[in-house]
């Protein structure tokens, strides 16, 4: 099982993927120091399923844009693109800190969900920082209406705290390592065939973002410049030209097959009509001087 764990920095994705491994296997931030810069795999066992988790670098909605944060797009479009052609993704997990979600998370949302993800890919959203909560899941029934409003929608989700406590499965912290689990075996892959996951770019079928809306989105959303926009689209429907034409979808294989250049054909078709006129002029000369022996 392929799941991706996506939100803002500083809201809590290491410390879920603890949770689920029930060990400090990913660094977790102070709130200041930012852990995750490039995204990591993480292998873990819930019960007899193995999960393989990806942690991705955050996404803010920052001033002023730097390398650093159109390093952390470039990153997350082309996990999702490797993803995709090794097989496919189950879940994507948006990690949203117990408050009123914030612009980047609805563009965080945006960017994975609709417009990588084409809306094909199930969306679970974990509730964190909620350790000062009498009950967790009081928060979800509190807030679920507004976050609808503002345009999320998730297949499943849990309220969970990331900070360890003495008091077993029956704590906060026990509970939540159960809440994370059971929200991972509601998206276990059934059987779903190999090389099948999402599609990105498949011309106008419907919640597919198409490559101008991806480059618009990334400009006015992120405030990417127009050229790194473009760099990054150009990577995602970049065709994996190693693979056999018949693994290939259609539009693929029209992609990836070698076509003539137009100027090339366009010279070409002067070369041959100029090589026939030729060969007509030589032709005609050599008709005129037979004729004027013939008349001498």
């Amino acid at each position: 099982m392929n799941c991706i764990l996506i939100g803002e920095t500083g809201v809590g994705k290491s410390s879920v993927v603890n949770l689920l491994a029930g060990d400090a296997v990913a660094e977790v931030s102070s709130g200041v120091d930012v852990c995750t810069v490039k995204a990591k795999e993480y292998t873990v066992n819930v019960d007899s399923m193995c999960v393989n988790i990806w942690d991705t670098p955050g996404l803010d909605q920052p001033e002023t844009v730097t390398d650093s944060h159109v390093s952390a797009i470039e990153q997350a479009c082309y996990l999702i693109k490797k993803l995709k052609e090794a097989g496919g993704i189950d879940l994507l997990v948006l990690c949203i800190r117990g408050r009123r979600p914030t612009r980047a998370t609805l563009n965080i949302y945006w960017l994975f969900y609709e417009a990588l993800c084409g809306q094909q890919v199930p969306i679970a959203f974990v509730i964190t920082y909620l350790e000062h909560q009498v009950e967790m899941e009081s928060w979800w029934t509190r807030n679920e209406e507004s976050i609808e409003r503002r345009g999320l929608k998730c297949a499943s989700h849990a309220c969970v705290t990331g900070i360890p406590d003495n008091e077993g499965p029956d704590g906060k912290y026990g509970r939540s390592q159960k809440a994370i689990q059971c929200l991972l075996k509601q998206h276990v892959k059934t059987g779903k065939p190999e090389g099948e996951g999402i599609k990105p770019f498949e011309g106008d079928k419907a919640g597919i973002t198409k490559e101008k809306d991806l480059k618009e989105g990334l400009v006015t959303r992120f405030r990417l410049s127009s050229g790194a926009a473009q760099r990054i689209v150009a990577m995602m429907t970049e065709i994996d030209k190693t693979k056999p034409l018949k693994q290939m979808s259609e539009k693929d294989r029209e992609k990836a097959e070698p076509r003539p250049d137009s100027e090339e054909m366009e010279m070409e078709e002067r070369s041959e009509f100029w090589k026939w006129s030729f060969k007509g002029v030589v032709m005609a000369l050599m008709a005129a001087i037979r004729l004027m022996r013939a008349t001498q």
